[in-house]
């Protein structure tokens, strides 16, 4: 992906990426949609549909999964953290009214995406200052930037409350512990990595 600016100075995406990874771009609306990375085929996906809609705040969500690219290759460590969370996605399936786990499990993504987001932002502005951009041509304002991060890390927030809401099973006290504990999770507000 190469990024133009009005003088044809251009920054080309994939040279964040890590070692033998990956972009591809599909336009199916069909499915699942949207841009996401997929870190057993080291590839990040784009959906071109959504670029065009929503043009070039669309980079940042294209920078948040190369952000996940390439916090996955740093370390063992951060490897771990993504390995854990599918196992522990895995152990839900099969024991979908263990609390601890979907706490766990929520835990685990939410530093996950807050992490990824947090580099995207910095990457957005370092891309944006190389090529001349004015950050305020795209988010007039840091805020309406940070509200973009924050309406994608809502959706993961809404997702989990759902599932517990879908979940009947659980007592009382449980679901209204968890529903708390999910809504602190997904918010960059008043986080120190925001």
């Amino acid at each position: 992906i190469e990024i133009y600016n009005k003088d044809s100075k251009k920054f080309v995406i994939n040279s964040l990426l890590p070692k033998d990874w990956r972009i591809l771009s599909y336009t199916s609306l069909e499915g699942n949609t949207g841009t996401r990375v997929e870190h057993t085929l080291k590839e990040v996906i784009v959906n071109e549909i959504e670029a065009r809609n929503e043009g070039w705040q669309y980079l940042l969500s294209v920078l948040h999964e190369v952000g996940h690219a390439v916090i996955y290759e740093s370390s063992e460590f951060q490897k771990n953290l993504y390995h854990t969370g599918d196992r522990l996605a895995e152990k839900l399936s099969a024991f979908p009214d263990d609390v601890e786990v979907r706490k766990r499990m929520e835990s685990r993504y939410s530093k996950i995406e807050r992490d990824a987001w947090a580099w995207a932002i910095r990457n957005f502005r370092s891309i944006l200052n190389m090529l001349g951009i004015d950050q305020a041509d795209i988010f007039s304002s840091n805020q309406e930037l940070r509200d973009y991060a924050n309406d994608c890390l809502l959706s993961y927030k809404e997702g989990g409350r759902a599932w517990v809401e879908r979940n009947r099973w659980f007592l009382e006290e449980d679901r209204s512990n968890l529903l708390e504990y999910i809504s602190k999770l997904y918010t960059t507000k008043g986080n120190k990595n925001e």
